[in-house]
């Protein structure tokens, strides 16, 4: 459905999923719109999630209570295929020139394209296309799964992440 959604927003044929693809979050934690993005990664021939690194290098640790491991392990349970890279920061600029490809598309929801944009326009080597994922109002926010954890709301919990990391309720608890 959402290959369909891309493609009318774009125009027919026009995603090349021959090509190399990212996506860049927090995922404090992975929720279940942060995995539309990563089902659609997973339809590319080179895939990337960059992760801002959370607990560690946060001034803000209510946004950001799960340290880098765990938001690793969260995402290959759900997307153990594709590569996952570490960045101290939200700017990915220095990251994507490191790649081997010279062309991606970034993938990533719609409050996020004017931002990226603007970090693209740093880029020296590489070309990046970006792929709006439109926001729906069943997509859920990291801190309302936030919220969840900190009410001890284990079913509101479910209903917002993916049940690969379900079993992660009461560890995730112990950040909050």
């Amino acid at each position: 459905m959402l290959k369909e959604i891309l493609e009318s927003i774009l125009g027919r044929d026009k995603v090349d999923y021959s090509k190399s693809a990212f996506t860049i979050g927090r995922f404090q934690p992975l929720t279940s719109g942060h995995m539309k993005m990563i089902n659609e990664l997973k339809k590319f021939k080179n895939a990337y999630i960059f992760i801002v690194k959370g607990k560690k290098t946060s001034k803000d640790k209510d946004k950001n209570p799960f340290d880098i491991d765990l938001q690793k392990e969260m995402i290959k349970k759900v997307a153990p295929k594709i590569d996952v890279i570490e960045i101290p920061s939200g700017f990915f600029v220095d990251e994507i020139e490191k790649l081997p490809e010279n062309e991606f598309y970034l993938l990533c929801g719609s409050d996020r394209v004017k931002g990226y944009e603007r970090m693209l326009s740093y880029l020296k080597n590489k070309k990046v296309d970006i792929l709006e994922i439109p926001r729906s109002d069943e997509d859920i926010s990291a801190t309302k799964v936030r919220q969840a954890l900190k009410d001890d709301n284990k079913k509101e919990f479910e209903k917002m992440t993916p049940k690969e990391i379900h079993n992660y309720y009461d560890k995730l608890k112990e950040y909050i």
